[in-house]
């Protein structure tokens, strides 16, 4: 029975010291969502990211600051604000950053269209 108490206490210590170590606190961004009206403007057009940045309890940070970053601005550049401009024909990732939390959206920038009469 002793055997017993001490192998309980010692998985129940070792559970505190996995959770004292998680990196993740409340208020710490662990996730950057990103979402977007469309994820295939067409050249010319412009789309707004929207980014939900959440904790390690899965709290929403309402005050959390992203920073965005294209994979080739040629294709389509993006503002600090989310602000994703579609330049030329292809495919981008946009990578939002708040600490060291990120997350990811594919951006295919389609062809602009074309206007009737021809």
């Amino acid at each position: 029975m002793q055997r017993s108490k001490s192998l309980w206490f010692g998985v129940a210590l070792l559970a505190l010291m996995v959770g004292a170590c998680d990196s993740t606190e409340a208020g710490t961004p662990a996730l950057v969502s990103l979402s977007a009206r469309t994820q295939t403007p067409p050249v010319g057009d412009t789309v707004q990211i929207t980014a939900r940045v959440l904790d390690g309890e899965d709290n929403t940070i309402a005050d959390a600051k992203v920073s965005y970053k294209s994979s080739d601005a040629s294709i389509a550049s993006v503002t600090d604000g989310g602000l994703v401009k579609a330049i030329k024909e292809g495919t981008v990732i946009v990578t939002g950053t708040s600490g060291s939390a990120d997350g990811n959206i594919g951006i295919t920038v389609s062809p602009a269209p074309t206007t009737g009469g021809e």
